[in-house]
């Protein structure tokens, strides 16, 4: 029960705002065609507004909705093939 409060909390914080930026380290891309199947995977979720994926740098830069959770993201990531994701910052979009 405890852990499902703490992220029922987390997912109300974010409530407030209408977008959110979110980093995410990907780890496991070896070639640009891993990044694009990470990138349209992330895509695909409900709520995603654009996603940017580096191999370079193994990050990815996600913009989304406020009812995108991180665990729909890592989710997306894993769902693209061998890969893992770690949310390094989520913070509201300022305009």
């Amino acid at each position: 029960i405890a852990i499902l409060l703490i992220m029922t909390i987390g997912t109300v914080a974010y409530a407030g705002a209408s977008e959110q930026q979110i980093v995410m380290d990907i780890q496991g891309m070896t070639c640009e065609l891993c990044a694009v199947a990470v990138k349209k995977s992330l895509l695909e979720v409900k709520g995603v507004k654009s996603a940017e994926v580096s191999q370079d740098r193994k990050k990815a830069w996600v913009t989304t909705d406020s009812i995108v959770t991180d665990a729909m993201l890592r989710e997306a990531v894993q769902k693209a093939g061998p890969y893992s994701a770690t949310i390094t910052e989520r913070k509201p979009v300022t305009r």
